[in-house]
């Protein structure tokens, strides 16, 4: 089966509502690539204004590598990208825009690059990994909606900017570097895991779930229960089934954790993992 590669020509002066290149477009309902030539007439609606592009004038469409849809070149003004993406395996080379792989279902999507605003927002299913860096609200809720990640892996070899993990509800996000304020905020249930240091507060109003500080942060003492000192079998389960990226956390994780329970003044009873040496 073969696959496709779409290489970017050169980089849009406006910026654009990329959604087509998600869900099942690409991968047609026979899990086959779609047809070059019809990709190349998709539109790509101009945000802000009431032109569009179609995506021959953005990219060139050859074929690629079996089984895969790659995409290349400068797509930091290309917003919705992989968006509601449910089958096949998607590689991005280069940074991406705002409401990255928003809503997705399933599938494996690999971005070699940083991503804007609102990336993973609503993850319902499959695997994410990104090798640079994410903005604010990884892992949210769409617009309008209460509930944020709902299932699936997200790891994020960089760093991550406000509100990471926001009303986190199911699956696993994992952020290797350091994290703006407010990551884990109104936390439902759910696993992540932050390899550098958190700033501002951590986990305001979080309800349940578990969050793994690898380099510490503000933990407030009205909000979270004095820290006990444990040996927590969960935590070695979680770090057994960790990615290699993440070997420094799952080490973490098997030894001697400090636990915090909250966020109290919310009825909550999440857990916070640091290590003894993290603060």
């Amino acid at each position: 089966m073969n696959g496709l590669t779409l290489t970017l020509r050169s980089a849009p002066d406006c910026e654009l509502n990329a959604c087509q290149l998600g869900g099942d477009r690409l991968w047609g309902d026979a899990g086959r690539p779609a047809d070059p030539d019809d990709i190349r007439r998709w539109k790509l609606p101009i945000l802000g204004g009431h032109h569009s592009l179609t995506l021959g004038d953005c990219f060139t469409v050859a074929p690629g590598s079996a089984g895969r849809v790659v995409i290349e070149g400068d797509l930091s003004r290309f917003h919705g990208l992989a968006g509601d993406w449910r089958q096949g395996e998607l590689v991005i080379d280069g940074d991406v825009g705002d409401g990255f792989c928003s809503a997705m279902t399933g599938g494996v999507v690999s971005l070699r690059g940083s991503a804007r605003t609102g990336a993973c927002r609503e993850l319902r299913g499959g695997s994410v990994h990104i090798t640079g860096n994410v903005g604010d609200d990884l892992g949210g809720p769409l617009l309008g909606r209460r509930s944020g990640m709902r299932g699936g892996s997200v790891l994020v070899n960089g760093d991550a900017g406000q509100f990471a993990g926001y009303r986190l509800r199911r699956g696993t996000l994992i952020i290797l570097g350091d994290c703006g304020e407010s990551i884990g905020c109104d936390l439902v249930a759910g696993t992540l895991l932050v390899g550098g240091r958190a700033a501002g507060h951590v986990a305001p109003g979080m309800r349940r779930g578990t969050i793994f500080l690898g380099s510490g942060g503000k933990i407030s003492p009205l909000r979270f229960t004095a820290p006990e000192t444990a040996s927590l079998g969960i935590a070695k389960l979680i770090a057994n089934s960790l990615p290699p990226e993440a070997a420094a956390i799952a080490e973490s994780l098997r030894g001697t954790l400090r636990r915090q329970l909250g966020d109290v003044t919310a009825g909550g009873m999440g857990e916070i993992w640091h290590s003894p040496h993290g603060n």
